[in-house]
């Protein structure tokens, strides 16, 4: 029987879910369309809602226009190459800025890239205040 894209999702998920549950990272999974398919519930704090609220959601609707911008970039990059990618950005989560380290994974289905795991870590603590990006 062949698996499903909503069935892989769903056996990832579950898998993440256990480890993620208490973590203090942004841990989000998007499919190929930039829709949530998984939030940690730190993340979904920071976004104002509840995880069931952010699942499902496109990517514009979560972020204001620069962090969409930069994390669109991204997910497509990592989507059309098949390789992980870091960067370090500011985003802004409900007006707040935070200087975020962020990996970009991909997430395969056979031999084909069908998602992304975007986890990051705040980093605005551990720079000086004169720093520039």
């Amino acid at each position: 029987m062949e698996t499903t894209k909503e069935e892989l999702y769903k056996n990832i998920l579950e898998k993440r879910q256990r480890i993620s549950a208490f973590a203090e990272d942004f841990i989000f999974i998007f499919d190929d369309n930039f829709r949530v398919r998984y939030s940690n519930a730190h993340a979904a704090k920071h976004l104002g809602c509840c995880q069931s609220e952010v699942i499902g959601k496109p990517l514009n609707e979560l972020f204001p226009s620069d962090s969409y911008r930069t994390i669109k970039q991204n997910l497509q990059t990592v989507l059309s190459s098949g390789d992980p990618v870091f960067s370090e950005n500011m985003i802004v989560f409900q007006n707040k800025e935070l200087l975020l380290d962020s990996h970009f994974s991909p997430i395969r289905e056979r031999d084909a890239v069908t998602g992304v795991l975007f986890i990051s870590r705040g980093s605005t603590e551990r720079r000086p205040e004169n720093y520039i990006n």
